[in-house]
């Protein structure tokens, strides 16, 4: 009888309050809930989401290490204001890197992945905005 590996890429993993704290935080930037520039403080984000502030404090750092939040010299945090040199600058190494990175991507895809990607192309065009 043959053996039924489990599947393990299909596992859910245990996230701490942190953890859900960046996914939920990281959102409400992306939406604009929490607008470039606004303040994002320890004890009213606590409040919002109805967990203490450690988790909020360990939130922050990662959303200023993904470039989403930055700190000032007393320890405040702000949504990032992302400038149009900024962009600029982004979109520059971005059309640098990626006709490189799909140039290889493309040598292992599989049929499977082309559709996946068609899927996304379409639901990309289709989109109202950035969420």
């Amino acid at each position: 009888m043959p053996s039924i590996e489990p599947n393990t890429s299909l596992h859910l993993q245990r996230q701490t309050l942190a953890q859900s704290a960046v996914e939920r935080l990281r959102d409400d930037i992306i939406t604009g809930v929490y607008p470039p520039g606004a303040a994002m403080t320890e004890p009213g984000l606590a409040a919002a989401l109805g967990i203490s502030r450690a988790p909020i404090r360990e939130a922050l750092l990662a959303l200023e290490r993904h470039g989403l939040v930055e700190s000032d010299h007393r320890g405040r945090n702000r949504v990032c204001v992302i400038s149009d040199e900024d962009i600029e600058d982004i979109y520059s190494l971005r059309l640098a890197i990626e006709p490189v990175a799909a140039g290889h991507a493309v040598v292992k895809m599989q049929q499977n992945d082309f559709v996946a990607l068609e899927a996304n192309v379409v639901l990309t065009k289709s989109a109202a905005s950035l969420a």
